[in-house]
């Protein structure tokens, strides 16, 4: 497998050398580059922004005056010349990455993502700037259908002048949905009241819906906490109040007694909220000693696992004394409906109930359980009647915990601990392609061959090559997991000299169960051996050009 991708040596104190000071991402928040915008969009948003720049005119001057001077005009230069750097550092682009560099409306697929926390104004600018380059894009490859989409088009344009000038159209999404989602979250908080079971959880409801009330839980991006019917802390994401969970369960257990921890998801943002949307696959929960496998549907729609009420017996869960960590509206294709979830721990199982992870030296995390998953929020469906696997839903947890694989037209999906469970010759046959009219398939011409392959398993080693663009050094890196030695890999980054000669500049040695990794000497013969066997067949390593080396590996593959 090879790409196209630049890596020119990095120097020290350069803008790609520099990690931000953000920390972890912030609850729900989607960072995304703002790209350009339509003329009509840039007009009102410079409309609604002069007010405050008014007001911070004055402000501005004053700074300017306090920063003018030899220390500033070095400061600035300095950053000119990191920047100059970073941007010849700057990869090239293969076909593929550079559309994530077209501005979102510059698509024609229908009801694609046109921006984050767009006011309706710019929302509308943006359908009629979509509109425009889909009637560009018909003129050179559909002519026909371009007066059926400038008749489009003219409908846009009168919904938008049709549109009030007012603040509330002005308004961003996240600004303008604050009301309604507090509103939305205490219906469903009451809802939760209204068919709570246990004196715990009930409790921590009545907490949620007074600290709306009183603004002590804000608008914001983060988690809420509540411990025991008290607002005991603010988390920015799941994940960093799962990591202490025990000793955090035992601080809040000595300040305030014994109590039930609840979670209040953050109701700012863009595109809050869990879903479900409609291969079995199988899950196991357990909570303290019970542990039950379950057959779910393997549902990447659904973000958090669900199971029917009826298998809380499964698992000794007694409603009555058995607090919900919170509640969540799920949204189907139709509807949207309140569940209660609880939080468990969820993990890949084989078909037999049994662990996908390898046990002692085949472990690649030997001092971990022998579990795919962790503790996770488990939605329960009230649902009655005749139920099936399908009413079961697996969540995104497969996608999260495991590595993944899969091939056109074999109607498999493999699912591991390391990569190379879910690789190999026979689970990835080449230049497959699926085709509902006709059968589309390369014939091997050996038998043998095609038997042996057929045969094939997990494989022994795993092999990624990629040439780097180097503008002036020809570099290759390999990403190796040796052969024999499950869960240890080995990084390299190897310069072809003048000579034809492959020198390795740079390697790792990559080793959980051996804590972290190792540096491999940069001249080490080991690595060099290792290249020019496991890489580059001898005989390769002559004085040809870049293309015709390109050309030969690309045979080989």
């Amino acid at each position: 497998m090879s790409d196209s991708s630049e890596l020119p040596e990095v120097p020290r104190g350069s803008a790609a050398n520099q990690q931000s000071g953000d920390g972890p991402s912030q609850g729900r928040k989607r960072h995304m580059r703002t790209p350009g915008m339509p003329e009509e969009e840039q007009r009102a948003r410079q409309q609604r922004r002069r007010r405050v720049r008014g007001l911070l005119d004055e402000g501005r001057r004053r700074e300017k005056k306090q920063d003018e001077g030899a220390g500033v005009v070095e400061s600035d230069a300095l950053q000119e010349t990191v920047e100059q750097d970073a941007s010849k550092m700057e990869p090239k682009l293969t076909e593929t990455e550079a559309t994530l560099e077209q501005k979102p409306w510059e698509t024609i697929v229908i009801g694609a993502d046109l921006g984050v926390n767009l006011s309706h104004i710019e929302a509308k600018n943006r359908e009629i700037a979509q509109q425009r380059y889909v009637i560009e894009h018909d003129k050179k490859h559909s002519p026909e259908q371009v007066a059926h989409q400038q008749m489009l088009l003219d409908e846009l344009i009168k919904e938008r002048e049709e549109m009030p000038d007012n603040e509330e159209n002005n308004m961003p999404e996240d600004q303008r949905e604050e009301g309604n989602r507090i509103d939305e979250r205490l219906k469903l908080l009451n809802w939760g009241l209204e068919t709570c079971q246990c004196e715990a959880e009930e409790v921590n409801i009545r907490a949620a819906i007074q600290g709306y009330r009183s603004k002590e839980i804000p608008y914001s991006e983060k988690y809420t906490l509540i411990y025991a019917g008290r607002i005991v802390d603010f988390c920015p994401t799941y994940q960093s109040f799962c990591e202490d969970r025990k000793e955090r369960l035992d601080r809040y257990f000595a300040i305030y007694g014994p109590g039930w921890l609840w979670h209040e998801p953050p109701l700012s943002g863009t595109g809050v909220g869990p879903q479900a949307k409609k291969g079995p696959f199988n899950s196991a929960t357990d909570k303290r000693l019970a542990h039950r496998e379950f057959t779910t549907l393997l549902d990447s729609g659904a973000t958090f696992s669900v199971l029917l009420q009826k298998d809380l017996k499964q698992l000794e869960v007694d409603l009555k004394w058995y607090s919900a960590q919170g509640i969540t509206n799920l949204a189907t294709l139709d509807t949207v409906q309140g569940y209660r979830f609880y939080e468990m721990t969820v993990s890949v199982r084989d078909n037999n109930g049994g662990p996908i992870v390898g046990q002692g030296e085949l472990a690649v995390w030997p001092d971990e359980l022998r579990i795919l998953g962790g503790l996770y929020p488990v939605c329960v469906s009230s649902k009655t009647g005749k139920t099936n696997s399908a009413d079961r839903l697996s969540g995104l947890i497969p996608f999260e915990a495991c590595y993944m694989s899969s091939t056109p037209t074999m109607r498999r999906l493999w699912l591991g601990e390391d990569r190379r469970d879910v690789l190999g010759s026979s689970r990835m046959p080449p230049h497959m392609r699926y085709n509902s009219e006709k059968k589309i398939s390369v014939v091997v011409p050996d038998a043998t061959l095609e038997h042996l392959r057929s045969e094939t398993r997990t494989p022994d080693r795993v092999i990624f090559e990629h040439i780097l663009n180097s503008p002036t050094r020809d570099l290759t890196l390999a990403d190796i997991d040796l052969l024999g030695e499950r869960g240890k890999s080995q990084l390299l980054i190897v310069e072809t000299e003048s000579e034809g000669k492959r020198v390795p500049k740079r390697s790792v040695i990559l080793e959980p169960r051996e804590g972290s990794h190792e540096v491999a000497p940069p001249r080490d013969e080991a690595p060099i051996k290792l290249w020019r066997k496991n890489i580059v067949p001898p005989g390769d390593l002559g004085r040809d050009s870049r293309e015709q080396q390109i050309q030969k590996r690309m045979r080989l593959r």
